[in-house]
């Protein structure tokens, strides 16, 4: 059995401010690859032997930067959400053992 307070107004609006975040940087990379691919590397043969002009324009820079950024921002949010996990479950083996 888990402690009643981990359930609290705190965790409940913690954890939506998370998947908030989470849909947001996921939208952002969903749009910037389909940004890139659409008008940065077009699937036809001009567009083959313009991609190295056309990845240089701002709209591509751009959209490159947002894709770095947002998988540098699941890797960090990977990283919280194994932490968090790892605390918890520590927390409640704690708990589980030192329950009289």
């Amino acid at each position: 059995m888990l402690p009643i307070d981990i359930f609290t107004s705190y965790t409940v609006t913690a954890s939506w401010n998370a998947v908030k975040l989470y849909m947001f940087w996921t939208t952002l990379h969903w749009g910037a690859i389909q940004v890139y691919q659409e008008y940065c590397v077009p699937k036809t043969l001009f567009g083959y032997f313009m991609t190295p002009i056309m990845t240089q324009t701002p709209h591509c820079k751009i959209a490159s930067w947002i894709q770095r950024t947002s998988t540098d921002a699941f890797n960090s949010m990977s990283a919280l959400v194994l932490t968090w996990g790892s605390t918890f479950i520590l927390k409640w083996q704690s708990f589980k053992t030192h329950k009289s």
